[in-house]
């Protein structure tokens, strides 16, 4: 099993953790199944819930569990990596993807169900690179792809951020 993290849903402390049966929570010494529609691959907790991201290639999508009730969300993207910034929630596709691999996707703010299929930046498309990992550093998002690193910042509107190369090696 692959373990994703930890949550704390209503005072309840949570071990989540997925395989090719599903995901599932860890709680009184005991794993209990959250869903087997899907595999996942990370997840971020933010509002409450969990927002789980399904491995690419997945027929079924990820979505939300807050601790009872797994909701599946359709457009939530596939990936293997992301993370909440400014109040969205970031995916990337992940070293696994077959289409898209530069691409970085992006919710609405305050909303993670919704996912309008043109809120993406595509990272160094075209360079034989994947974009595998991101984390959030001093309010802009470092972004790594197999050999290169990239800074994304902005203010507002995450389509009218500054995208800047800061490593041609590391990854």
């Amino acid at each position: 099993i692959l373990l994703l993290g930890i949550a704390i849903l209503g005072g309840t402390t949570y071990v989540i953790g997925s395989n090719s049966g599903g995901v599932f929570h860890w709680t009184s010494n005991t794993w209990t199944t959250i869903t087997t529609t899907f595999q996942a691959t990370c997840m971020v907790q933010y509002m409450d819930k969990i927002w789980l991201i399904a491995k690419p290639g997945s027929a079924n999508p990820g979505g939300s569990w807050d601790g009872t009730t797994f909701t599946a969300i359709a457009a939530i993207p596939k990936g293997e990596a992301a993370t909440v910034h400014k109040d969205r929630l970031f995916v990337t596709a992940g070293a696994s993807a077959t289409s898209n691999s530069s691409r970085l996707t992006f919710s609405n703010a305050g909303n993670f169900t919704t996912w309008t299929g043109t809120d993406f930046i595509d990272v160094g498309p075209g360079d034989g690179q994947q974009l595998v990992d991101l984390v959030v550093y001093q309010d802009n998002l470092l972004l790594f792809k197999q050999d290169s690193t990239y800074v994304l910042a902005y203010d507002t509107k995450p389509s009218e951020a500054i995208l800047r190369k800061i490593s041609n090696t590391l990854g």
